[in-house]
């Protein structure tokens, strides 16, 4: 009854806590509209009295309804309004027992110790909750497919979207995603009511209510959930019956980084608007490749099978061209012995025509050594070496002599081996010195046998 007549009355209320620091009241759990009293403003990161039209600010209220971002849940946006007057609140979050609402004046002008009626946007809020509801189903879906050894490592409830991630043992493949896809289904269909009830931290322990990970609890603690399905605890917002969630669709399975998988899917009106646009684009490929839904795969296929082998006819072409401008350069082969030697520039050829051109090459020569560099880009630099069998008998190493030339380019980054191998340079204006000293090396080389 206290925290009722504050709300009729906050120019009244308290809002401060022991130390008499400001405070806000959170009511967000019973209604969506409150009248509060303006305790605060920043604007451009400084206090201020007053704030006009076109002003970004922070603003600090008496009492609150908008819920404050927090345990994975996205916060609730809104308006605060007065005559003549419009703040439009687009992110809200707690600071220690003050909620800071951050927005923009839309129109007049607001003054500290006014009064506002605080409106959070209930659309949105709907569809958050139906999305945090849902995350906690598929939780539990998770632990009933997967078991319960598995540790949730993250999650995110936003109005058109949910994600999850967790750290499990075993592998999740289609066929799992689809069961758990199926649970989280029939758990909403059942309509089970979502209990909401604050108890002590040793009672929710002895029920078995999950924590989100990374979140600190006092000795009283919000628990949400039903036997049938499971609890955790959860300072957010929810639907009261699992009904209310609609329709879930699992639509993206991730694996962010080493052992942590993630789960995106969308409920609730918002898999509508999921499905609109995935409806679209279908029709839209539809209309490009002149066929109806039920023939698209096929279609496509044939596209991307015609698109591989044009992509296969280009690199043959630019294998070609490379060859040719190998024979082109044939006339500067020099001979030691029974070896021979090619250095040679092949102007913009692409890396792996350039491997590709030194093998055939050296092939031709025989024993010997190919080496061959090229600039395939404003800032880049290739080179690829090349050396016959009685050649690396001699000492010669492909893959170190490689690496040489692209640490005098700028580069460094060499695959290969012995024989043949390949490495880059970032300095197209330093491989002309590079070839050069590539020649002379081998000059000394092959001189002295």
């Amino acid at each position: 009854m206290e925290e009722s007549r504050a709300q009729g009355q906050p120019e009244a209320a308290a809002t401060a806590d022991r130390n008499g620091e400001a405070k806000t009241v959170f009511v967000g759990h019973r209604t969506l509209a409150v009248p509060a009293q303006v305790l605060g403003i920043l604007a451009g990161g400084k206090p201020c009295a007053e704030a006009v039209a076109g002003a970004e600010v922070v603003v600090v209220l008496s009492h609150s309804p908008f819920l404050a971002e927090g345990s994975g849940q996205a916060c609730d946006q809104g308006v605060l309004a007065a005559e003549n007057l419009v703040v439009a609140v687009e992110a809200v979050r707690r600071q220690g027992a003050v909620y800071l609402h951050k927005g923009k004046v839309q129109r007049g002008e607001l003054k500290v110790g006014e009064t506002v009626q605080a409106q959070v946007n209930a659309i949105r809020r709907r569809l958050v909750q139906t999305h945090h509801s849902a995350v906690h189903l598929l939780h539990a879906a998770l632990r009933r497919v997967l078991g319960a050894e598995i540790e949730q490592r993250g999650a995110l409830a936003a109005s058109d979207r949910l994600r999850f991630e967790f750290a499990a043992p075993q592998s999740l493949g289609g066929q799992e995603v689809a069961r758990v896809e199926q649970v989280v289904n029939l758990w909403v269909l059942e309509g089970h009511p979502l209990g909401v009830e604050t108890m002590p931290a040793e009672k929710a322990r002895q029920i078995g209510a999950l924590p989100f990970p990374g979140e600190r609890y006092g000795e009283q603690v919000r628990v949400i959930g039903t036997p049938e399905i499971g609890f955790e605890l959860c300072g957010g917002t929810h639907v009261s019956n699992t009904i209310e969630i609609g329709p879930f669709k699992i639509v993206g399975h991730s694996e962010p980084e080493a052992g942590v998988r993630r789960l995106e899917a969308v409920a609730g009106l918002a898999l509508l608007d999921y499905l609109r646009a995935h409806e679209q684009v279908t029709r839209i490929l539809g209309e490009q490749f002149k066929a109806p839904l039920a023939q698209l795969p096929e279609r496509l296929g044939a596209v991307l099978t015609q698109a591989q082998w044009a992509i296969s006819q280009v690199e043959d072409l630019k294998v070609a061209l490379a060859l040719a401008r190998c024979e082109a350069c044939l006339g500067e082969v020099e001979q030691y012995g029974q070896y021979r030697v090619l250095v040679a520039d092949l102007g913009d050829t692409e890396p792996a025509a350039l491997a590709a051109a030194a093998e055939g090459t050296l092939s031709k020569l025989g024993e010997g050594t190919v080496v061959l560099g090229s600039s395939p880009g404003a800032d880049a630099v290739a080179f690829t070496v090349a050396f016959s069998p009685k050649a690396v008998g001699l000492g010669l190493n492909a893959g170190q002599f490689a690496a040489a030339l692209a640490q005098l380019t700028g580069g460094g980054d060499t695959q290969g081996n012995a024989q043949i191998a390949q490495a880059a340079g970032r300095q197209p204006t330093r491989l002309k010195a590079a070839l050069d000293l590539a020649f002379a090396k081998l000059y000394d080389t092959f001189n002295d046998t």
